[in-house]
């Protein structure tokens, strides 16, 4: 038998589907380890040569590969595994007519009907499980009674004994005379072969078949090899064919041969690192590096304080290069502005100066060119030729696209490179249709006319008067014949890899509607800068700013729904994305996280600053007002002063649910009474309570003011006298109150916002699924102290623009953006209660005292709430920056991490390509496609 990477006799052919992730023990098809592929794939080719038109149970199927190489030649094949993530894994990788999976244990397989099958495979499973003798019993109930019994169980003695390996996963692992007892006692036949994988050498016939084989071993002995006895070939694995009845037909041997060479490529590859290695360690560097240490070991010896010597170096390293990193691009601004001065600068500059002083105008520096100094490569993580060719032929789903390109008066060199980015695409099957819109300009029309004689994909229309963007889009959709369509600026770039990763999202999500993904810019000269990694869609995020803008891929009959674009003053994008998102729902709106395309920034581009284009802002208030009024909610749209095309929304409500305020403290007079004199301060809501939880209090004016408050009727007490449970004292308040909604709030919490619980019941009432609503908050030096919850930061979750100025508009403006996150802090948090008690309120024996927030918001977006992050309202948290950090805050953080690690490691609402190890969007991090495509590891570049 004969292994070939790319065989006609399929392995695992399979529809696209959800890959599993690597568990340690679960054999994956994509595994890198060429052995257990070896041992798996030839137990699987084995079994297949008794299953010919047989009725066949695969027990304890795992992934599904198996099972679908028995289908092959099985006339019926039902996958059984305990894993319900697995099962579906399987029956969505693997589809045939005679093929299904469905979850059930080996020791009670959910059959009912009795001896219904012919043949049972059960390899990889028995020394999983302690009751051996209760599998044989089910496995002989659904056996027919001349039917064939297929198991395979690791030797415990050269698995685990010789090796001194003990594999957690293995519940009873059998000696050869075990297994033999096992099966002769339950079936009457019984054929044990023995399995490992070996070197081999291979000699054989290519004249002509010849049956008489011949067998030989070999071992290294004393540094040469000499031949042995074949009693050395001991087995890793018994595989034992067992039945009732005789055996038709037994195979005495059988061996597998990996034509590929993989095991020897990978062990090449070993020696040229070994080689690479060996040079290292003679290279003067090395060698230098040897002398350093002899050197730093007889001056500063092991013990010394020479560990304290390095610390300090590195942290001055450290503090150097932050202040490089602050001052260089403050330099850069200068430049910016000295080598071009002009009045609509100087405005840009004297605008942020009135907003804020020097100190603001330093940070807007540094925000806007220290992106430029990231190390950033578009091309790192782009689709290579053969990989788009893997994943498009593995795709059965390939529609039309249609890129529709309004061209009005652009310089034909920008024309000509934005059009070859769309020929250049790996996928083909596209259409391009290029309107012009009156440039009335024969250089041109020509070079138009010239691509679509080159290219008969490629359409051209010409408009005789301008009629502006809208209008000249709109004729290109009529136009086009794509199932999905696209827009495309006549002065931008996609990149070649645009449309297969379309085409491969479109596999994943066969429900989607509308794609968008992460774009860049690019200058003048051909430098790509200032990426955009965008989060997954947020129905809120975009009522504040037009985040998807490119690329965008639009369903043709959506758009058709809504009548196109409308001329909105340079908002027509952010207008239909608008109006698309009220009919489309928020699962079937897919983020593509990779750079598709490249925003040229040129004099005149909206790429280069939006102040290009004043009318765009008026526009954009003009439609988020109006979607507003659609979905009649009650707000005032305004702009962000620093930036106009973030938009941001006064809301007002419509009706006045009962709120509680809860507040626990010990003590902490100064601090309760300002949080409770500012939050009555900032309201006119007519329809709350104030409920303190008193934590055993012995501070007398402390107790003696919530006396006095509460014989007013202006505040209501609990007493908590055990330890400082935080989470334990909100749940009784919870608990206690029949309140529509409930305000965690923090003692050290002092609202700065007007109006700010009108603004919290009028955003948690936009829709029914959201649970909870927070909001900005800073440290009393003005620094961010919370702007969301990003999980995954430092392994746990992180404040979104943690330290930051609250002058400067964060990532993309995202810092006063309204929007969804993945969590709220407690610090200061409206919540439904009826939410909060589904979830059990927050978990006081696992998270008493902190990370119950982050705990509480992963637990309400599993049961499908939403938490929403409303920068209008801002509150100064006086909690200290340099607060001590209890040993158990390290504990909590295991936790976490421990109860939620897939969680953990995606949020959808910050780019898998930024950075995890700080709170300010900074940085970048490796995001490699084979993480997002699994498959595309063995596909060569």
């Amino acid at each position: 038998m004969k292994l070939k990477k790319n065989s006609s006799e399929s392995i695992v052919k399979q529809k696209q589907g959800s890959l599993l992730q690597e568990d340690g023990e679960r054999f994956l098809p994509w595994m890198e380890d060429p052995m257990i592929n070896y041992e798996h794939l030839h137990r699987y080719r084995f079994a297949r040569e008794f299953v010919k038109g047989k009725k066949v149970l695969d027990l304890a199927c795992g992934e599904g590969y198996g099972s679908y190489m028995l289908a092959e030649k099985a006339r019926e094949v039902v996958g059984v595994d305990i894993d319900e993530a697995t099962i579906k894994h399987a029956s969505a990788r693997y589809v045939k007519d005679n093929l299904k999976f469905i979850k059930s244990s080996m020791t009670a397989i959910a059959i009912e009907s009795e001896k219904k099958f012919d043949v049972i495979i059960c390899f990889e499973a028995l020394e999983h499980v302690e009751e051996h003798d209760k599998v044989i019993a089910e496995i002989k109930r659904v056996l027919k009674d001349d039917g064939i019994f297929i198991v395979s169980m690791p030797n415990k003695y050269i698995y685990s004994d010789l090796s001194n390996y003990e594999n957690p996963w293995h519940k009873k692992e059998l000696y050869l005379d075990e297994f033999e007892v096992l099966l002769r006692s339950n079936f009457k036949n019984v054929l044990i072969y023995g399995q490992k994988v070996f070197p081999t050498s291979n000699i054989f016939s290519i004249s002509e078949v010849v049956n008489n084989a011949q067998e030989l071993a070999i071992e290294k002995m004393g540094g040469e090899f000499s031949f042995v006895s074949l009693d050395k070939k001991e087995a890793r694995y018994f595989i034992a064919v067992s039945s009732d009845y005789s055996i038709k037909d037994p195979i005495e041997s059988s061996y597998m041969v990996d034509t590929s060479e993989y095991l020897f490529k990978k062990n090449v590859e070993l020696k040229n690192l070994q080689s690479e290695l060996e040079a290292i360690h003679n290279s003067h560097g090395w060698k230098f590096l040897t002398c350093y240490y002899k050197f730093r070991d007889k001056i500063f010896p092991p013990n010394t304080q020479r560990k304290a010597l390095a610390k300090w170096l590195l942290e001055t390293a450290k503090r150097t290069k932050r202040a490089l990193d602050y001052f260089i691009p403050v330099l850069h601004g200068f430049r910016w502005f000295l080598l071009n001065p002009n009045t609509r600068k100087l405005s840009n500059v004297w605008s942020t100066y009135k907003a804020g002083g020097i100190r603001l105008c330093w940070d807007r520096a540094v925000e806007r060119f220290s992106a430029r100094l990231l190390s950033y490569d578009p091309f790192r993580n782009q689709l290579s030729n053969s990989q788009s060719k893997y994943i498009l032929e593995e795709s059965t789903f390939k529609p039309l696209f249609s890129i529709v390109v309004p061209v009005h008066k652009v310089a034909c060199e920008w024309l000509e490179k934005c059009i070859s980015s769309v020929v250049n695409q790996h996928y083909t099957n596209w259409e391009l249709i290029l309107v012009d819109d009156g440039s009335q300009r024969d250089d041109l029309k020509q070079l138009i006319n010239a691509w679509a004689l080159q290219d008969n994909r490629i359409h051209a229309y010409y408009l005789d008067e301008n009629c502006g963007v809208a209008c000249t889009t709109n004729v290109g959709i009529k136009q086009a014949k794509g199932e999905f369509i696209g827009f495309l600026d006549h002065d931008d770039e996609l990149t070649p890899d645009a449309l297969t990763w379309i085409v491969w999202t479109l596999n994943k999500n066969p429900d989607a509607l509308w794609l968008y993904s992460d774009e860049d810019k690019i200058s003048q000269n051909g430098t790509y800068h200032s990426p955009y990694f965008k989060p997954d869609f947020s129905t809120e995020l975009l009522l504040s700013n037009m985040y998807t803008c490119h690329l965008s891929v639009y369903s043709a009959d959506f758009l058709s729904k809504v009548g196109g674009l409308r001329e909105y003053s340079g908002a027509q994008d952010h207008d239909l994305a608008l109006r698309l998102s009220e009919i489309i729902p928020r699962e079937k709106i897919v983020h593509i996280p990779r750079v598709l395309y490249h925003w040229r920034q040129i004099q005149g581009s909206t790429a280069s600053r939006t102040i290009i284009k004043p009318e765009g802002p008026t526009g954009g208030r003009k439609a988020v007002t109006e979607a507003l009024q659609r979905r009649n909610i009650k707000g005032k749209v305004t702009s962000y002063e620093l930036c106009q095309t973030i938009y941001q929304i006064e809301f007002e409500p419509t009706k006045f649910p009962k709120v509680s305020i809860i507040i626990p403290t010990r003590n902490a007079l100064a601090l309760v009474k300002k949080c409770i004199d500012s939050a009555r301060k900032c309201t006119q809501y007519p329809n709350f309570e104030i409920i303190v939880i008193n934590n055993a209090s012995d501070d007398k004016q402390f107790l003696d003011y919530i006396r006095k408050e509460e014989s007013e009727g202006r505040i209501k007490v609990l007493h908590y006298d055990n330890p400082f449970n935080h989470s334990e004292m909100n749940n009784i308040a919870v608990n206690s109150v029949e309140s529509e909604f409930v305000l965690f709030m923090n003692n050290d919490v002092e609202i700065l916002s007007d109006n700010w619980l009108e603004q919290l019941i009028a955003t948690i009432d936009m829709d029914t699924s959201i649970a909870t609503v927070g909001c900005l908050l800073l440290y009393p030096d003005g620094k961010i102290q919370h702007g969301g919850i990003i999980l995954g930061i430092n392994s746990t979750a992180g404040h979104a623009h943690k330290y930051l100025d609250a002058k400067s508009s964060g990532y993309f403006g995202r810092l006063y953006c309204l929007q969804e996150m993945s969590g709220i802090t407690a610090a200061l948090s409206l919540v439904r209660r009826l939410a909060f008690q589904a979830v059990g309120g927050f978990d006081s024996e696992k998270y008493p005292t902190s990370w119950n927030d982050v705990d509480l918001c992963i637990r309400l977006r599993k049961q499908g709430f939403r938490c929403i992050y409303n920068p209008m309202v801002r509150a100064i948290h006086h909690e200290l920056k340099t607060r001590p950090i209890s040993p158990e805050e390290f504990d909590y953080q295991k936790r976490l991490r421990d109860d939620y690690p897939e969680i953990l490691s995606k949020d959808p609402f910050y780019n898998p390509n930024l950075s995890l190890d700080n709170e300010q969007f900074q940085g970048y991090r490796s995001f490699p496609i084979e993480e997002q495509i699994p498959e595309l590891r063995c596909i060569r570049v």
